[in-house]
């Protein structure tokens, strides 16, 4: 009897309270169900969007290592000391770039395997020794850069193989900066004749988050901050000829050579 009692008081109570936070879907008006999915997605909002997409810009500069400024970057040595100096390590890596008869690189897109895993790379300023790039990286994601480029029946897995090497990284995080100098071994062609090449290339980089497509302008700042901090540093960071060479370029003008020496002088 009680708990009859009871259960009858609860169902009292039940159908006295007002729901102010949750709302049945049933119970809501036939316009409002039409317009309720297109809210949720905040095409009808009167508000800030809050999913805006969140990229990782990176701005980087390349430099020329020599055996002297290798020196000064270890033992911070630099005419100008830097006020934080902390070796990170070293590590080898294993890059290979992919593409579709260019359709990629000539839109500024790159593609590749870094130690097995997907990342892709779009360019948003500068050029192949300044560059300023955001940054993705895993298999999903570099299928929609992928297919937003070339089209949605593309995935990674179909691309060709147009680059390859192995190198050997070295880390410092300097005054917030991130420098690595790069070592890495070309071994283009396979058969007699094949072209190895070693080639050095050092890069000062800043990585950031930025939303909602302010990537051009942040990046300018950033690129401007690592100008003159390499400037200050010029010791540590030298660039010989007035350019350095990226990897990339460095891979692809040793297949030139390479093809070069395979076809040999034509005669007449």
């Amino acid at each position: 009897m009680a708990l009859k009692s009871s259960l009858k008081a609860f169902h009292c109570l039940k159908q006295s309270t007002t729901p102010t936070t949750f709302y049945n879907p049933i119970s809501i008006p036939h316009i409002f169900l039409k317009l309720y999915p297109i809210m949720r997605r905040g095409l009808i909002s009167n508000t800030k969007p809050t999913h805006l997409r969140t990229v990782t810009l990176e701005v980087e500069r390349k430099f020329t290592p020599t055996p002297s400024s290798i020196t000064r970057l270890r033992e911070n040595s630099s005419t100008h000391p830097f006020k934080s100096h902390t070796y990170l390590g070293s590590k080898p890596i294993h890059d290979i770039y992919y593409d579709a008869a260019c359709r990629l690189m000539d839109k500024g897109i790159y593609i590749r395997t870094r130690n097995g895993a997907w990342e892709a790379k779009t360019r948003k300023g500068g050029d192949l020794v300044n560059s300023q790039c955001c940054e993705v990286s895993g298999y999903g994601s570099v299928t929609r850069i992928l297919q937003d480029a070339v089209g949605r029946e593309w995935k990674p897995d179909m691309l060709g193989k147009v680059a390859e090497w192995k190198m050997e990284r070295m880390e410092w995080e300097v005054e917030g900066f991130g420098v690595v100098v790069d070592e890495s071994v070309f071994e283009v062609g396979v058969l007699a004749g094949a072209l190895i090449v070693r080639h050095c290339v050092g890069e000062v980089e800043l990585c950031r988050g930025v939303e909602g497509g302010g990537e051009e302008e942040v990046g300018r700042e950033m690129d401007g901050r690592i100008e003159r901090f390499m400037r200050d540093h010029g010791d540590v960071f030298p660039v010989c000829g007035g350019m350095a060479q990226g990897k990339l370029s460095a891979y692809f003008e040793c297949v030139e050579r390479l093809r070069g020496v395979r076809d040999g002088p034509h005669l007449g």
